[in-house]
């Protein structure tokens, strides 16, 4: 499998036991980029390394928002999407959706 380009290293399964994964754990990597991404055809997801600076629980909401495009519903951020990210997203850091997608809130995310 291609690996994405700028990777830094990846991040195991064990960095974000903490989510509650329904399936087979998709490849995180943790890549030198502006934004993370998620390749669903190549099964895998890219976290920027800003994230990681940010702090632990940061950095596990950004893998479970990440996450939740291939276990969801893909690109978009629609109910599909947002199902599966308050299926697997710790409520206690689910808050950090509002900061890049205010509109969240219809879908269920509470500050």
């Amino acid at each position: 499998m291609r690996k994405p380009n700028n990777l830094i290293r990846e991040i195991h399964p064990a960095e974000f036991k903490d989510l509650s994964l329904p399936c087979a754990i998709p490849r995180v990597y943790l890549v030198n980029q502006r934004r993370g991404r998620a390749y669903n055809e190549k099964g895998f997801v890219t976290i920027p390394k800003f994230a990681e600076g940010r702090g632990a629980d940061y950095l596990l909401y950004y893998i479970a928002h990440e996450l939740s495009h291939i276990l969801g519903t893909g690109h978009s951020h629609d109910f599909g999407f947002y199902k599966m990210f308050i299926q697997i997203c710790p409520e206690k850091l689910q808050h950090y959706e509002l900061k890049y997608k205010p509109s969240a809130t219809r879908f269920g995310i509470k500050a």
